[in-house]
């Protein structure tokens, strides 16, 4: 035997480069925000630590995605680059801002006790509001298959009227790649 082939050899650098190929489609794009951290940024949405994220995990019950602990150690929310997508306002909300759709439901008058966004969603306590535009459309974490610890669907909720979806993505770190890539839209 003379060593390995350049058969073996190829088949081993092939292997190799697919498999970081592979891994850096995993990578979360962390340049989702509309300027690079600055004066503003710094003073407004300043980036949060991990005793943050572990206060806002214990008040919202839930593990937030890695992806999420990512980008908001970079920035806490704020406006991103992505225009014309499903983020409503072009902006995500900072981590002290995260509640549940059952809290924010609380604060609306639907008329009557049969009438709220829990009838309409069921357990809107495991749905966190993570972007919104006033009270018509929230981009939610929705936890309701996952469990709390569990990972996350990205939901986009139009709630004018009955509430509805109008977009799903299996993952925060799924949603982040699409948007990245140009392939999220409203429908």
């Amino acid at each position: 035997m003379r060593g390995i082939s350049w058969r073996a050899s190829f088949l081993f650098v092939v292997f190799f480069f697919c498999a970081g190929v592979f891994a850096e489609s995993r990578v979360i794009p962390s340049a989702i925000w509309e300027m690079p951290p600055g004066d503003y940024e710094q003073e407004n949405h300043p980036p949060v630590s991990d005793d943050q994220i572990s206060a806002a995990e214990a008040r919202l019950g839930i593990t937030l995605p890695a992806s999420i602990k990512k980008l908001w150690k970079i920035q806490d929310g704020g406006p991103t680059k992505y225009r014309d997508y499903v983020i409503p306002d072009n902006s995500f909300q900072n981590l002290r801002s995260f509640r549940s759709m059952k809290e924010e439901g609380s604060d609306i008058d639907f008329g009557s006790s049969e009438d709220d966004w829990q009838g309409y969603l069921g357990d809107s306590s495991k749905i966190i509001i993570v972007a919104r535009h006033g009270f018509s459309e929230f981009l939610c974490l929705d936890y309701r298959k996952s469990g709390p610890q569990g990972e996350p669907e990205v939901v986009l909720f139009d709630t004018a009227g009955e509430p509805k979806e109008i977009y799903r993505a299996p993952s925060f770190h799924d949603f982040v790649n699409r948007l990245s890539a140009g392939k999220v839209s409203r429908g």
